[in-house]
């Protein structure tokens, strides 16, 4: 060690470097940053065409990256099943951007649509335009949502409750094969009162079957006497007038 300080010493005096005692931290923190100041900067090598590549593809995932909002942001715009869909989306998949698109359009959060369907129209979907120059069309993104009902119920069967959250998506928002469907899962799950109520809304706008459908409900339902559960609608008080 006292060999390794007193070769440090003479080189300092033979380059002229100040060799008196420091005082304190902060005076040796001063001359470190005296002396980075006054050192020249190594210049940086080129980068090979390799890494200049890297470096494009991770600026380019940071841009499109979107940052990561939190969960009552989330909650509130998509909903839990919503969430459920965003995290097994790919950002660059053009259907998966409008389906996200269309849960905030029919959740009324169009702002929030934007961003999925500018992303879904750069991918090349081919509805994502009409939607983001027109983000109120509630007739098309509720079509849209019930398409993808269709595809959770017929090519995914253990996702019968992620078609149920599309169907009730565009059911709500006036689609009528949506609430007949929605009425007849709610049938075959044994939710009568509920299934009712899904009949009568398609009913209501006309459905055929809905209409039959309804009037066998609430025959079947007076004619029990059940009582419907705390969070199912009212039963009305007759059938519906196509």
């Amino acid at each position: 060690m006292f060999s390794f300080v007193t070769a440090c010493r003479t080189a300092a005096e033979q380059t002229g470097l100040d060799i008196q005692p420091l005082n304190d931290v902060k005076a040796w923190h001063d001359l470190w940053r005296a002396a980075r100041d006054n050192h020249p900067t190594r210049p940086t090598p080129p980068l090979t065409d390799e890494q200049e590549e890297k470096k494009r593809k991770k600026e380019e995932d940071k841009e499109e990256t979107p940052p990561s909002p939190s969960r009552e942001y989330l909650l509130r715009v998509f909903g839990r099943s919503g969430i459920r869909v965003l995290f097994a989306s790919n950002p660059r998949n053009a259907q998966d951007c409008m389906r996200l698109a269309v849960i905030a359009l029919l959740r009324d959060w169009p702002e929030d649509a934007r961003p999925w369907l500018s992303r879904a129209e750069e991918a090349g979907h081919p509805q994502a335009t009409e939607l983001l120059n027109r983000p109120h069309h509630r007739q098309l993104a509720a079509q849209l949502a019930y398409q993808y009902g269709q595809d959770f119920q017929r090519q995914r069967p253990g996702h019968l409750s992620m078609a149920m959250f599309f169907y009730r998506l565009a059911g709500d928002s006036g689609h009528v094969e949506a609430a007949y469907q929605l009425g007849c899962t709610h049938r075959s799950r044994g939710e009568p009162w509920v299934a009712a109520g899904w009949f009568r809304r398609a009913a209501l706008d006309g459905h055929p079957a809905a209409i039959a459908e309804f009037t066998g409900a609430s025959d079947e339902l007076t004619g029990s006497g059940e009582q419907p559960a705390e969070d199912s609608p009212p039963m009305p008080s007759g059938p519906p007038t196509p």
